[in-house]
């Protein structure tokens, strides 16, 4: 389960590069996207303090590139969707389903977690949440999700 975790923290790294060099690049024509695309990717890995130092060096080259008012509104409208697209859609769908849990709980582990430990809980939190739920699934023996959806469609057959 935690392999799968992970593996969804990789598919939101490559979202966020992905789209940073869309927004960076393709729409803004910041210089140097294809870095600043890869340096955003690899900074979404750190809760937090990644996406917020990601942001802060993108503006700053982009602040160079181009001091319009415009061209800072229009890199605040692409800052804006961004987060919103990795936070709040993205990220918990893609991490829900590759630890297979909904994605309201990885939001509320991420909460909770930098509520109660900080950067370290909220980097920690979903791995802890996947370890204790596969733990309570184990101890009470509850059925795997597949089990589950075969033994419902041999009821329904019969």
């Amino acid at each position: 389960m935690l392999r799968r975790y992970f593996v969804g923290v990789i598919a939101v790294v490559c979202l966020a590069a992905v789209l940073a060099y869309v927004g960076l690049g393709l729409a803004l024509g910041v210089p140097h996207a294809i870095f600043l695309a890869l340096l955003t990717g690899l900074l979404e890995a750190i809760p937090v303090v990644g996406p917020i130092a990601a942001a802060t060096i993108a503006g700053l080259v982009a602040l160079q590139h181009d001091s319009s008012l415009g061209a800072i509104l229009a890199y605040g409208v692409y800052l804006a969707a961004l987060r919103l697209v990795i936070d709040q859609l993205m990220g918990p769908i893609l991490l829900g389903a590759a630890g297979r849990v909904h994605p309201t709980l990885i939001i509320f582990c991420f909460l909770a977690g930098g509520a109660l430990f900080g950067i370290v809980g909220v980097i920690t939190a979903v791995p802890i949440a996947l370890v204790i739920r596969t733990t309570l699934a184990t101890l009470y023996d509850e059925a795997p999700e597949q089990t589950r959806r075969k033994r419902n469609y041999a009821q329904e057959t019969r």
